[in-house]
């Protein structure tokens, strides 16, 4: 092989040319006048054990890597196996982009600027790095929350006596394309030495959901998918599943998310701890019109702030997909989110416009059923549109529609015409039935009565929320 043919092939980081190495850790200039260098290049690049960065005269960079061993083997790029532990959902919220920072009680010593895996939960995500702590008060700790996504009430669980806390910005050294499932060790621990991984298996579906958005350059950050839900369910319990106190009052917003002349709607319900929420596809664009969506805000194509019934106006249902989890901070979040920041893309910026907030009462809650009471405060003016009772329930796929999941059925909500709640109107017994035979449950609740009967069908009956 000739030195022009040698050089295309390191400038191309072709694998077969080096064989690989790990990425990011160690760096060799290596400016083209010297090319005749190349075998102590080769002499380097086979005996180290970090990646390799090549960076040519002309200021550009070349990263050589291996491939990703098997689960089974330890990870070559690092010169240890320690590894960082976080609370899951923490490790996941790093990897997929929605958070890029850390916030700890304590000022760490070790570990600061080296290279640890990542670990979350039963995953590791990658490897990572620490940057210098920064000492904060607790006002900053709020400002700061679109860094960290520590909620308040994690921090009085965690540190309910700290004045004082320490940030870390978090930097990947290598994000691994599908997380990896290591060997768990018993006792708490913030870093974990000696970590090994488990031998290959496939991954979890939630696993490959992620990975699959996170190469797609239509991937909206804060959306998930409906296949995530239902596997972080089977770990956590349903948190639509939500037994409510009719004496207590929980808050509820709408938002416009806007991303360049891209709209939907969030809607987020208060619970005692968190917020549950749906993406819901609206404002639409009537067919045939060349307008961007963006243009349809506020519009009678705004449907859920124009609703109606579908029984009566043709295609008012409004296409939806259920959100993970999400802290309380986004009840009151608006304005604009920079690039990369939550519920931005990683090149363009995010708005939020607050549509409607009020109070939200919780009726009867079913495996394909759910239904809410809105109370709009008086501010908004929407006693006659988005006040009442709100059904959102499990329907086949429209063939034309291909976001939110890709299964034969989607879920959907609307204003129905009938505002009685649904324990007025049904039949208990018939709820059950069909409950038991599809294996799913029934939570017969009324919004200001509360709950008069529960029945979970589901194996190994998930947990249900209790507020």
């Amino acid at each position: 092989m000739d030195k022009a043919d040698l050089a295309a092939k390191i400038k191309a980081g072709i694998e077969s040319a080096i064989n690989g190495v790990p990425k990011l850790l160690l760096e060799i200039l290596y400016p083209p006048e010297t090319i005749e260098n190349l075998p102590q290049l080769f002499e380097r690049i086979d005996s180290a054990e970090s990646d390799i960065r090549i960076t040519l005269a002309s200021g550009a960079i070349i990263t050589l890597e291996k491939p990703i061993p098997k689960h089974g083997e330890s990870e070559p790029a690092m010169f240890n196996q320690v590894g960082l532990y976080l609370t899951a959902p923490h490790g996941r919220l790093l990897w997929d982009g929605k958070k890029t920072a850390l916030v700890k009680s304590i000022k760490l010593k070790s570990h600061v600027e080296k290279p640890i895996y990542l670990l979350s939960g039963d995953f590791a995500y990658g490897i990572i790095k620490l940057g210098q702590p920064k000492e904060i008060s607790l006002t900053e700790f709020k400002e700061l929350f679109s860094k960290h996504q520590v909620s308040e009430e994690e921090r009085l669980k965690w540190w309910p006596k700290a004045t004082l806390l320490y940030y870390y910005p978090v930097s990947f050294i290598r994000r691994w394309d599908h997380p990896k499932r290591w060997k768990k060790q018993q006792g708490a621990q913030l870093f974990v030495k000696n970590v090994a991984f488990l031998e290959e298996q496939p991954f979890g579906l939630s696993t490959l959901i992620f990975a699959k958005e996170k190469n797609n350059p239509e991937y909206k950050e804060d959306e998930t998918r409906e296949e995530a839900i239902i596997t972080e369910q089977g770990k956590y319990g349903d948190w639509y599943k939500i037994k409510t106190d009719p004496k207590k009052t929980y808050r509820y917003v709408a938002q416009h998310h806007i991303r360049g002349n891209s709209v939907h709607t969030d809607l987020r319900f208060e619970t005692n701890d968190h917020l549950i929420g749906w993406t819901l596809n609206t404002p639409g664009v009537p067919e045939g019109s060349a307008k961007p969506q963006k243009e349809y805000m506020g519009t009678k194509e705004d449907k859920f702030l124009h609703p109606a019934d579908p029984s009566t106006q043709k295609d008012y249902q409004i296409l939806c997909e259920r959100k993970l989890i999400q802290p309380k901070v986004w009840l009151t979040v608006k304005g604009r989110i920079e690039a990369g920041g939550i519920g931005a893309t990683k090149f363009k910026p995010a708005d939020f416009e607050i549509i409607s907030t009020g109070r939200v009462r919780f009726g009867t809650q079913k495996h394909d059923f759910h239904e809410y009471f809105l109370d709009p405060d008086a501010k908004w003016n929407q006693e006659n549109t988005v006040k009442g009772r709100w059904i959102f329930t499990y329907i086949p796929r429209p063939q034309h529609y291909t976001r939110a999941g890709e299964g034969k059925f989607m879920w959907a909500c609307w204003k129905p015409k009938d505002q009685k709640p649904y324990t007025e109107t049904q039949q208990l017994d018939e709820s059950i039935k069909k409950a038991e035979k599809e294996k799913g449950y029934v939570l017969w609740q009324h919004p200001f009565k509360g709950l008069e009967k529960e029945e979970d069908f589901r194996e190994g009956k998930k947990k249900s929320w209790i507020y």
